[in-house]
């Protein structure tokens, strides 16, 4: 089993070999342009629209409305008829979060009357009016518990698809930092066997000599044996490593750079600024806001 994963790992390892680095920043710009974390701006997006949508409720609406009646309807005078009504209306209506709706818009007539000279008679009249909702949504209760409620729900939504998009940047973020790390050890333990090596050979030279004892060349030998294993775990990793990134990075063609391990970073980029409301300057969890509501 040992040499089926010191195989498996080697292949990994000359493949690694021949890609170049790539820093953490550049790598998180390739993470951003991949489709799971396009996904996640989906979310949120979609999230804005849907809540931005329940106020279509309070927005303008225009009517326009023409219609034609044909009909012997009497006027003033018993002898004078209209045969035929052509009227136009165009209406603006507004409602407002008080439960007020505001109307306003004009109205034409054009009358058939044969019994006229001349026989077209053409009106026009303009209309006002304004509306209070006293018991469904009385000065606009209704709508401050829609919004209200809107709002608890609005939160509740966002918190959960930004941690998701937490929750995918912090796997791809694990995953690059362990990759660093096995790398940074790989090199460090490859190094440590070869000179484990060395050693085991100086002490075979010596124990060939009678210049050691043979517990000498079983503890240089074990000791070998255990760093050729310690190589060999660290490079499955990296094949590990290697084929998980393709989820977050598409084609593998880059490994991360150990050098970034030693940079620090600033607190203020590792958290996120929530976009509802105020929280009063503090940092707090996305879970925690998810269950305040």
């Amino acid at each position: 089993m040992r040499m089926v994963l010191c195989f498996l790992s080697l292949i990994s390892f000359s493949a690694n070999a021949q890609v170049q680095s790539k820093s953490f920043k550049d790598a998180y710009q390739d993470f951003l342009q991949s489709p799971d974390f396009k996904a996640t701006e989906s979310d949120l997006l979609s999230i804005e629209l849907d809540f931005a949508s329940r106020e279509i409720v309070l927005e303008p609406v225009f009517q326009l409305l023409g219609q034609r009646a044909n009909e012997n309807r009497e006027t003033l005078s018993s002898a004078v008829r209209k045969s035929r009504v052509d009227t136009l209306s165009a209406t603006l209506k507004k409602p407002f979060s008080t439960g007020t709706e505001l109307s306003l818009g004009p109205s034409w007539e054009r009358a058939l009357m044969p019994s006229l000279i001349p026989d077209h008679r053409a009106t026009m009249d303009w209309q006002l009016t304004l509306t209070q909702s006293l018991w469904q949504d009385a000065f606009g209760r209704s709508t401050r518990l829609r919004r209200t409620r809107e709002n608890y729900q609005h939160r509740q939504k966002l918190a959960e698809a930004l941690g998701r998009r937490g929750q995918l940047v912090f796997e791809f973020e694990s995953l690059y930092w362990d990759w660093a790390l096995a790398l940074k050890e790989t090199e460090l333990q490859e190094k440590n066997l070869k000179r484990s090596r060395e050693i085991q050979r100086w002490v075979q030279d010596r124990f060939s000599r009678a210049a050691a004892e043979s517990t000498d060349l079983l503890q240089a030998r074990a000791l070998t044996t255990r760093r050729e294993l310690q190589v060999s775990t660290l490079k499955l990793t990296l094949t590990q490593a290697w084929s998980r990134i393709e989820r977050f990075v598409a084609g593998r063609a880059w490994q991360p750079m150990p050098s970034d391990l030693s940079v620090s970073r600033a607190l203020a980029g590792l958290t996120l600024l929530w976009p509802l409301d105020n929280l009063a300057g503090k940092v707090q969890p996305l879970k925690y806001i998810e269950l305040e509501n």
